[in-house]
């Protein structure tokens, strides 16, 4: 999750860690991208956010 405030990740019940990053759009996507390992990577947020999130890649 993007984040203008950095915090420690939250464990979720089920196995679900969100992880909070100070970075651009395009960096955060490659970063999810490694930690996924082939997975499937969700974008969401605003359409703004996903707009240039999608476009840089």
């Amino acid at each position: 999750m993007l984040t203008h405030h950095p915090r420690p990740p939250m464990e979720m019940e089920g196995g679900t860690t969100f992880h909070f990053l100070e970075a651009t759009p395009a960096d955060a996507l490659a970063t999810a991208r490694a930690a996924a390992g082939g997975q499937d990577v969700r974008i969401g947020g605003r359409v703004t956010f996903t707009r240039r999130a999608v476009s840089s890649t």
